[in-house]
């Protein structure tokens, strides 16, 4: 996506941040769940819309308001063989980043699904690649690096209309990995019936 100027991303963004580290030792024996995102929650489409997020126990003294994210915050993995790219959906608001995530909060020229189209694109993957600090085939990023990465800047018509579609095929993707998870359950369930006899199905 090029329609528009090139800006750093840190100028556009709302706020670039560092997620929150999970308290050392042994959960408190009273405190609060809170849900918690972590590398694992960052597959595709919006987090939190296929799978439920983990919750993580912490202090009711532990401050955690500044790494609560909102619907359309982007999240970017901060270490890994590979870029991941998540888009914050109303499923997933509220819930607490952890520290292995790069949270980006848009600001009002850049709309968080358009974002998350750029980034998810395998010339992120590249600029990712020339900015990584880490080891051979690791990346290794920090919100200063986001906060640098150029960015196309669509007007803001063009921006929505991108928005719809993403919104689109994303829904599409999400609906096509469940029926495909249905139907291999009932294929799994049908080879069963025909390796069994109803004698060793009653035993199990």
């Amino acid at each position: 996506m090029t329609n528009g100027p090139l800006r750093p991303l840190g100028e556009i963004a709302e706020a670039v941040f560092a997620g929150m580290a999970p308290p050392r030792g042994d959960p408190p024996a009273k405190g609060t769940d809170i849900p918690f995102i972590t590398v694992r929650d960052i597959g595709e489409g919006q987090v939190g819309a296929a799978e439920p997020i983990g919750l993580l126990r912490v202090s009711d003294k532990t401050s955690v308001e500044r790494y609560v994210v909102r619907p359309n915050d982007v999240l970017v993995a901060a270490k890994g063989s590979a870029p991941k790219v998540g888009w914050v959906g109303v499923g997933a608001a509220g819930a607490v980043a952890s520290a292995n995530l790069l949270v980006i909060r848009p600001g009002p020229l850049l709309l968080g699904p358009v974002l998350y189209a750029i980034l998810k694109s395998g010339s992120f993957a590249r600029l990712v690649a020339g900015i990584s600090r880490g080891v051979t085939n690791q990346i290794s990023i920090t919100a200063r690096d986001l906060a640098d990465l150029p960015i196309p800047v669509p007007p803001l018509d063009v921006q929505h209309r991108a928005a719809a579609l993403v919104a689109e095929s994303e829904a599409a993707c999400r609906h096509a990995v469940e029926a495909a998870a249905l139907r291999r359950d009932l294929g799994l369930n049908i080879a069963v019936r025909y390796l069994l006899t109803p004698n060793d199905r009653e035993q199990i």
